[in-house]
């Protein structure tokens, strides 16, 4: 006899009831394996904003080591705040896609589970413990507890603090009166959520050389307004690998800054106004346009043969600002810029008037790693302060 089935009928016996603790393991095993395929996983963080829910991983974890910032209100233990998580710039590459109600973070790959524990009680006890509905008992022989171990066979990403209850889950199956389980209580995913399964990749920040290779004729409206539409179809879709494609993105918080751009800098943003889905996210034109109609002059840099600039009136104030294409392995990209950190996810900035000599100059410093701001004034206090 296995030493599964050794467990379970030891475990039955002592009970003093139920003969199908087998069956009942088997399945939570199967609903376990088919709700949890294998492959990449993510756990879903509902909300938009600063702060993300989710029951599936310990926020305390998560602020050890230091991969996360938690509520004050979960510090101190007060309700519903426990689970109120916000990643640091560093971890947000794990959010590798979005919902409608949230963000998926990677966790891992292949989920497994173990069988612990086996117990049984009659209906009735069942109903007077609390463990079922009253109204439920009439139909029921009695409930099995199921009390599982759940792993992944490649932790990564945000896996190391998946919470006791996502690791340790306890199922009840249902023994009905015409024979038939089912499960009735407990949870038998990791929460998912509405998280695609296999999760798609994009966590990493991988650099690049900057573009020098002009292009072998300037762009014209056409292809500006082709490359904008790939990349916002692809946000509207929620494909943050294909959307990444579109971009040559500049990181200006890693040590290479050319290329090193997540999908967790992606999630934050939403498409244009107008169109399929639901987003909470602000549209990636910052507010300045809400149509590539309103894309118009087309002119070079004045230094880098790579780069054009694309110019287009603010919607309100009816200013011209601009944002940027270059030429990057033989296509057009739009230009994204990460250059500002945010209390929740931090996102590209898209409308950035690198034509402009100022902000081009700043960028320019910054690039070559002085530690400056978005202004340009010293990262340092006291540098700031002689500065002042």
């Amino acid at each position: 006899m296995s030493r599964f089935g050794s467990l379970v009928l030891l475990v039955l016996t002592g009970c003093g009831g139920g003969s199908r603790g087998e069956e009942a393991a088997a399945l939570v095993t199967q609903t376990f394996t088919t709700q949890n395929p294998a492959g990449r996983i993510g756990v879903e963080v509902t909300g938009k904003g600063v702060w993300y829910n989710t029951s599936s991983l310990d926020a305390s974890c998560l602020r050890g080591k230091q991969w996360a910032f938690q509520d004050d209100r979960a510090a101190s233990g007060s309700g519903k705040a426990k689970s109120k998580l916000s990643p640091v710039y560093a971890e947000q590459r794990n959010f590798v896609t979005s919902t409608e109600k949230g963000y998926c973070v990677f966790v891992g790959a292949d989920p497994t589970i173990e069988i612990a524990d086996v117990s049984w009680v009659n209906a009735r006890t069942a109903s007077s413990s609390g463990a079922i509905e009253p109204s439920m008992a009439a139909d029921l022989e009695g409930v099995y507890t199921v009390a599982a171990k759940v792993a992944l066979k490649a932790p990564a990403g945000w896996g190391e603090c998946l919470a006791d209850t996502t690791k340790m889950p306890i199922v009840q199956v249902a023994e009905k009166r015409d024979g038939t389980l089912e499960v009735i209580g407990g949870r038998v995913d990791l929460g998912q959520g509405d998280c695609p399964m296999p999760l798609p990749l994009g966590e990493d920040r991988k650099g690049a050389q900057r573009p020098s290779k002009p292009a072998p004729a300037p762009p014209t409206l056409a292809d500006v307004r082709g490359v904008a539409k790939s990349f916002d179809d692809a946000v509207r879709a929620r494909d943050y690998v294909a959307a990444r494609a579109a971009l040559s993105c500049y990181n200006l918080f890693e040590t290479e800054k050319y290329g090193t751009c997540s999908a967790g800098e992606l999630v934050g943003v939403g498409p244009l106004p107008g169109g399929a889905g639901t987003f909470m996210e602000p549209p990636w034109s910052d507010g300045v346009f809400d149509s590539l109609d309103a894309l118009g002059r087309v002119f070079p840099d004045a230094k880098d043969k790579t780069m054009f600039h694309v110019e287009v009136l603010h919607k309100k104030t009816k200013q011209p600002r601009t944002l940027a294409v270059q030429w990057v392995d033989g296509a057009w990209k739009l230009v994204a810029v990460v250059s500002v950190k945010a209390e929740g996810l931090t996102a590209p900035r898209f409308v950035y008037d690198l034509d402009q000599k100022e902000r081009r100059e700043v960028f320019e410093r910054r690039l070559g790693g002085e530690p400056v701001d978005e202004r340009g004034d010293p990262l340092d206090p006291e540098e700031r302060a002689k500065a002042d």
